[in-house]
């Protein structure tokens, strides 16, 4: 029993462990780095990188799924811009900043090759200690902060609309019962835009903490402000799940000097007005521990954050905070970024001024949206669609279909999202024929694959002289063999089976007894599977018969019996 339970952790262990990827180091070296941004697509992992040089102080990389390095770019060439943010969907980037007394917005829409200023939004010489953004359908929700009246900071709220216009003002720090309030944060539910601010002083978090305050837009109008923690909070990070806000709070540690603190999460329901009690996240961390939060399509969410050079990961289940683990040992400003289930992480070596890049990969989402309609030069194939998976370590899409009275096998793999079944024809005309169905999977650059997608079907006649009885994804053949016929003797059909190891040209030919060619079965490229095609001699004698099957690589000849 005891052996049993020791082979059931370890195995649990192991997967766990292989759910992240190794480390890598990107060829991005960054030694002046101040502070970076990331947000994931289908296109790959968009990174804003912030350095203290005197030029090109704001600059983009784009990083695929694997770690390598698909474009860069400099988004601004001037000296002292700070707070660089980046978010989006999958058409467009936006990467916001500040510059002097303007907060500038550039997008793009083709992964970063070109960017797009939008106007700049002036806002003052006064000091600025925090810029936030965040994505949703009805644009992107900017939050800044401003030291309006020494000594005071006050938080200032935008939305850049689809039309790429400043809109909705309003100082979010104007009720009575928060009056001024920076470092701000902000998040996004279902009608309602969530931000937090912390109302101490100074632009150094660790010289004097403040109270932890939230406040709501709901639909157009904002509610009065909540008091999340009021003992001491140096700095604030919002979020949410599915169904609960978080607010990240780092609580001062008395006697353990300045640069210690304590992080914590308090939760609430989005709409509600009261908060947990605090969660411990980590205790002794270093101030300002630069939490990172993302949610995945498990309704799991994920953060990272930072203990000295460690980067580390929690993630909240709908119920508790699961225990922490390791992503490195040697790392600062780590983000975090979920698309789908797979999660994305980067951070900065501080050791070798190299950003680095770990990756939690998970099974793909099953294909959404698959339809069926008429395609193929003659509109008379059925033609699938279906809409594009997400994940940007997407490989290829696994086509299923099976006949009436047949089994699913695998038909085709693409890596567009649309195909065209030209082994059969539509049944247009109102003749015999059968129902055929169709079905896809997701499959990712590890061989992971997803769950099926819906199930669509419509009525086909003629299957070209040939038919998969089965080519199963996972049981591909490891040699390529012709079978026997079945049945033999037959009268006057027959079945020819035959397996391929690989891709292939094939020829399946029928010979008479003198050798003589009496008919052509194949004569195609086709993919590794097993295969099993009908003959029919109904035109033919009584007599023997031989088949042959070659390929690129192999020849086999097997005879049947023609009896009438």
């Amino acid at each position: 029993m005891k052996k049993i339970i020791l082979s059931f952790l370890l195995l649990c262990s192991i997967n766990y462990s292989q759910s992240w990827n190794n480390i890598v180091t990107t060829t991005i070296n960054e030694p002046n780095l101040q502070k970076m941004d990331l947000y994931t697509n289908k296109a790959g992992n968009h990174i804003i990188v912030q350095n203290s040089n005197s030029s090109n102080s704001i600059k983009y990389y784009l990083l695929n799924s694997t770690g390598s390095v698909v474009r860069s770019s400099t988004i601004e060439t001037a000296g002292n811009a700070e707070f660089p943010n980046v978010a989006g969907n999958n058409d467009k980037v936006y990467v916001v900043y500040k510059l002097g007394n303007n907060l500038k917005a550039k997008y793009s829409t083709n992964a970063g090759q070109s960017w797009t200023p939008i106007v700049d939004k002036a806002i003052g010489a006064n000091y600025c200690n925090a810029v936030d953004i965040v994505y949703d359908y009805t644009g992107l929700h900017l939050v800044y902060a401003t030291q309006d009246s020494y000594p005071d900071y006050e938080t200032h709220y935008y939305r850049i609309n689809s039309s790429n216009q400043w809109v909705d003002y309003k100082n979010v720090t104007d009720h009575s019962s928060l009056q001024y309030g920076g470092f701000p944060t902000v998040s996004v539910s279902e009608n309602r835009v969530h931000v937090s601010v912390n109302t101490g002083q100074s632009e150094d978090p660790t010289s004097n903490s403040g109270i932890a305050m939230e406040r709501d837009k709901y639909n157009s109008n904002w509610q009065t402000p909540q008091t999340v923690f009021s003992q001491g909070s140096m700095v604030e990070k919002i979020g949410n799940s599915s169904s609960k806000l978080f607010d990240f709070y780092c609580e001062f540690v008395a006697g353990m000097g300045q640069y210690h603190s304590d992080l914590y999460v308090k939760e609430r329901s989005l709409g509600g007005t009261s908060w947990s009690s605090g969660t411990l996240i980590k205790s002794f961390s270093a101030v300002n521990p630069v939490v990172s939060i993302s949610n995945s399509y498990d309704n799991k969410t994920h953060i990272v954050y930072v203990d000295y050079e460690s980067v580390l990961y929690r993630n909240y289940n709908g119920s508790y905070w699961s225990s922490e683990s390791s992503i490195e040992t040697d790392g600062y400003y780590p983000a975090i970024y979920s698309v789908s289930n797979d999660l994305y992480v980067v951070y900065y070596s501080d050791n070798s001024g190299y950003i680095k890049y770990r990756q939690c990969d998970a099974v793909p989402l099953n294909p959404q949206n698959l339809t069926i309609s008429a395609g193929g030069t003659y509109n008379n194939k059925p033609k699938l669609d279906w809409a594009a998976n997400n994940e940007p370590d997407l490989k290829r899409y696994v086509i299923f279909r099976k006949l009436e009275f047949g089994n699913w096998i695998q038909l085709a793999t693409t890596t567009n999202t649309t195909y065209t079944d030209q082994s059969v024809t539509l049944n247009l005309y109102g003749g015999v024929g059968q129902d055929a169905f169709y079905k896809i999977k997701a499959e990712d650059l590890t061989g992971n694959l997803s769950n099926f997608s819906n199930e669509v079907s419509t009525e086909i006649i003629g299957l070209n002289k040939f038919s998969i009885d089965f080519a199963e994804y996972d049981n591909i053949p490891s040699i390529t063999k012709l079978f026997s016929n079945y049945p033999n003797p037959f009268n006057p059909e027959t079945k020819i089976s035959f397996q391929l190891s690989d891709k292939s040209y094939v020829s399946l030919k029928v010979y008479d007894n003198l050798g003589r060619e009496v008919s052509v079965l194949i004569d195609d490229i086709k993919e590794a599977g097993l295969y099993s095609v009908p003959f029919n001699a109904g035109n033919l004698a009584s007599g023997v018969y031989f088949y042959r099957l070659q390929t690129s690589n192999f020849s086999d000849l097997k005879k049947m019996i023609l009896i009438k």
